[in-house]
C-alpha cells in the first residue's frame, strides 16, 4: 500500500501536459500524498508547483512547504523569495516562511540563521518589522547586534530600537563580556 502510493504520488507529479489543468486534482492529491509519507521529494514537488499556473496547487504547495518538519522547507522558501522575479510571489514565500516560525517548525539552533537570512533579502520594512517579533524571541549577543543594525534603518529605528532593548532585558547576563557587549550594543541603540 504505502510502496504503491509513493509510487503513484511520484507519476502523478509528472502529469503536465497541455490539458494539465484537468489534472489539478490528481496533482494536489500527489502534493499531499508525498508530504503525508513524508518523502523527500516532497520538498522539492512542492517547491517546483510553488509557481504553476494553478492557484490550488501553488496554495497546497505552499501549505506542504509550511507544514513539513523538514530543514529543507525552510531553505525552499529562503530560495523562493530569494529569487523570485514578482514582488508578490517575493511576499508569498517570505510570509511562508514566517508561518514556519508561528507553527515552531523551525528548530530553535536555526531561528537565528534563519532570521538573518531573512532579513538579508526582505525588500519591504514590513517583513523586517516581521523579524524584529522573531528577534525578540531568541535572547542572544547576536539577535541583539541584529536588532541595533536594523535601529540604523529611519522606517525601523524605534521599533528596532525597543525591540535591542526587549532582548536585553531576556538575556541572562552572567558572564561578564556579554554583559559589557550587551550594554555597548544598547548604548549605541539609544543614541
Amino acid at each position: 500500500g504505502v510502496l504503491r502510493a509513493r509510487r503513484n504520488a511520484k507519476w502523478l507529479l509528472r502529469l503536465n501536459g497541455p490539458d494539465a489543468h484537468k489534472r489539478e486534482g490528481l496533482r494536489i492529491a500527489a502534493l499531499r500524498a508525498l508530504h503525508d509519507l513524508e518523502s523527500k521529494a516532497s520538498t522539492e514537488a512542492a517547491a517546483r508547483a510553488t509557481s504553476d499556473k494553478s492557484q490550488k496547487i501553488r496554495k497546497t504547495a505552499f501549505a506542504v512547504l509550511v507544514s513539513s518538519n523538514a530543514p529543507s522547507a525552510t531553505e525552499a522558501l529562503l530560495m523562493l523569495a530569494a529569487k523570485a522575479d514578482r514582488i508578490q510571489a517575493h511576499v508569498e514565500a517570505m510570509t511562508h516562511c514566517f508561518r514556519r516560525f508561528a507553527f515552531g517548525k523551525i528548530p530553535e539552533k536555526a531561528r537565528g540563521p534563519v532570521l538573518d537570512k531573512l532579513i538579508s533579502i526582505a525588500r519591504r520594512p514590513d517583513e523586517k518589522r516581521l523579524a524584529l517579533v522573531e528577534l525578540q524571541k531568541i535572547p542572544s549577543i547576536g539577535t541583539l547586534a541584529t536588532a541595533h543594525a536594523l535601529s540604523k534603518d529611519s522606517d525601523l529605528r524605534e521599533k528596532a530600537s525597543l525591540a535591542a532593548i526587549a532582548i536585553a532585558e531576556a538575556m541572562k547576563l552572567d558572564d561578564e563580556k556579554v554583559k559589557e557587549k550587551a550594554v555597548s550594543l544598547i548604548e549605541k541603540v539609544m543614541k
